[in-house]
């Protein structure tokens, strides 16, 4: 199945709850579930929304019917494979199941456990990974049942702890730790029910609305200066926002290019649905990004050549043309280039490209470790220091890897790794080659034309000193530290303007090129290309040895990442601004 042209990365919901709900309270539960999914919809236009479900009675059945009534796209999660889990209903019950199973796009059947209580524990995990937000239809209490209503929110709030096979720091807060509560009673123990408002569960709750409850780890009410509260909602934001541009003004020629440089067409044939998926949304990213680094790179030079003519027209005020229409002109131009500044930060332009070149990164390595069947996740190891502002790119990889992630893969086979190998590692040690040689030739035509500027401005500046010494020789009597005489001589104010201009420009052409960043890309590529290099080498030594071309690359993968992560540190330190220093 190819992937369509375009839909959009889903927000991705999961549903967890009691599978007895009051029968009075179905009504009720059902508007509300229809005003909270429509409410959040309403929020996102851009993006089509996807809910995981494990079709068990009650709570998941219900949230199930509203969403596909809705137009989400639907998500099974089971357990246990169909067949065994189909046992565990009968009449209607079944009917219902296999009528909602036949409307899910994917069904992801989990791994069957030795132990029967942990099948629902690996249930309540999955959901806590794969989604961005939970909706809980729970009652509130905990009574710690694995798998549970209470520890499938815990582990949504808190992340998966070790022990249950989380991959979560104990010391960081979960990127989507975000639970919608629905209050729910139940049959049983509905003389135990809590009131609404009420949890067993140690969380933050900045919000108790009328419908639902927003649930956010406890630690967040303590980040009043980031208000991490805000991040989620941002987060989703940032992934419509995406949505939004990719489909605006997608250029397919621009995008079916790229997926070439990413994989021959032939191979790419051959690739299942999910790769498939992950390798069409890396080409979309890299094509948003590409598109994007030319309007900040514009802006950069336009912001720049304003500046420099700004300073040179007062140059040219102070030392030439002293009229009003010079002075105005050069504070027009600053003025539009702050107006330029001010447009470019509140669209976040350059966000924009750092973030789509983020996200174009690591579907790239996602893709070769899937096609070599690395049996990792990129969002495991990925942006670790900025997971609060970059937290939407976590979301997108893991909504793109989910029908990847699911289809059985083959493991580590001397196809993929061939593949992987000519593919990625030595197409990136080429690229990372010869583009630390282009950064190198363009940093040295730099500091040649930058050099060139400063000596000229020197040299005008030695003018003015020869003008001095000059006229003391003429007029011994003249006090050679005041310049009030050669003031006077017509080249004197030349001079003056092209030192200042010389100096002017030659500093913007060096803050330009601190700027983009240029010298610290030359010798990161140099790195990399190294890197690439010897884990070519390697792979090639290890010939059959899969799991040792396996551990290859996925070391190459983290370095890649790491450096990925290295670059977009330095974006973020530098934004679209108005040279004024």
């Amino acid at each position: 199945m190819t992937p369509p042209t375009h839909s959009g990365l889903p927000i991705t919901l999961g549903v967890t709850g009691h599978r007895d709900l009051r029968p009075q309270d179905l009504v009720q539960l059902t508007q509300q579930v229809r005003r909270t999914l429509s409410e959040l919809r309403s929020k996102f236009p851009s993006s089509p929304f996807r809910l995981l479900s494990g079709l068990a009675e009650g709570a998941d059945r219900l949230v199930a019917e509203v969403a596909l009534d809705l137009g989400f796209e639907l998500v099974a999660v089971l357990p246990v494979p169909v067949a065994d889990y189909e046992k565990d209903f009968s009449g209607l019950s079944l009917e219902t199941f296999q009528r909602l199973l036949s409307r899910a796009k994917l069904v992801v059947e989990l791994p069957v456990s030795a132990q029967p209580d942990h099948r629902y524990l690996q249930l309540a995990r999955y959901l806590a990974e794969h989604t961005h937000l939970l909706v809980a239809l729970w009652n509130g209490k905990n009574h710690h049942e694995p798998g549970g209503t209470a520890q499938c929110v815990e582990f949504k709030l808190n992340g998966v702890p070790a022990e249950f096979g989380g991959k979560h720091s104990p010391l960081e807060t979960p990127d989507f730790g975000t639970v919608f509560h629905l209050f729910a009673a139940r049959v049983s123990h509905d003389p135990e029910t809590l009131q609404p408002g009420q949890r067993e569960i140690a969380c933050y709750c900045p919000d108790e609305g009328q419908d639902y409850s927003v649930l956010l780890p406890q630690s967040w009410s303590q980040d009043k200066e980031e208000r991490l509260g805000d991040v989620f909602m941002q987060g989703l934001s940032s992934l419509d926002h995406f949505n939004r541009l990719s489909a605006a003004s997608l250029d397919q020629a621009a995008l079916k290019l790229t997926k070439s440089y990413l994989l021959d067409e032939k191979t790419a044939e051959t690739l299942n649905a999910g790769t498939k998926s992950v390798l069409h949304w890396a080409a979309v990213a890299d094509v948003l990004a590409q598109r994007l680094q030319k309007r900040v790179v514009k802006t950069l030079i336009l912001l720049f050549v304003m500046a420099a003519s700004a300073f040179s027209l007062l140059s040219l005020f102070v030392e030439l043309a002293p009229f009003t229409g010079t002075l105005a002109l050069a504070l027009g131009l600053l003025a539009f280039g702050l107006l330029v500044t001010l447009i470019a930060n509140r669209r976040g332009w350059d966000n924009d490209y750092v973030d789509c070149r983020a996200l174009a990164e690591g579907l790239r390595v996602q893709l070769y470790w899937r096609i070599a069947g690395v049996g990792e996740h990129v969002g495991d190891h990925y942006l670790q220091k900025y997971r609060g502002s970059m937290a939407w790119i976590l979301m997108a990889l893991r909504a793109v890897d989910l029908e990847a992630e699911n289809e059985a893969l083959s493991g580590v086979t001397k196809e993929g790794l061939e593949i992987a190998t000519k593919a990625w590692v030595a197409d990136q040690e080429k690229y990372f080659g010869r583009t630390s040689e282009t950064r190198e030739k363009q940093q040295s035509r730099q500091r040649l034309r930058t050099g060139t500027l400063f000596v000229l401005s020197l040299a005008a500046l030695v003018g003015v000193v020869g003008l001095q010494i000059f006229q003391v020789l003429e007029n011994p009597e003249l006090d050679w530290q005041n310049l009030s005489e050669i003031k006077e001589k017509l080249a004197f104010p030349w001079l003056m303007f092209a030192f200042d201009t010389l100096l002017g420009i030659g500093t913007a052409l060096a803050t330009f090129a601190e700027v983009t960043g240029k010298e610290e890309e030359e010798r990161q590529y140099r790195r990399m290309a190294r890197l690439f290099g010897l884990g070519k080498k390697k792979i090639l030594a290890a010939g059959t040895n899969g799991a040792t071309v396996e551990g290859l690359l996925f070391a190459l993968g983290k370095e890649a990442l790491a450096e990925n992560g290295d670059w977009l540190a330095n974006k973020k330190a530098n934004p679209i601004e108005m040279p004024l220093g």
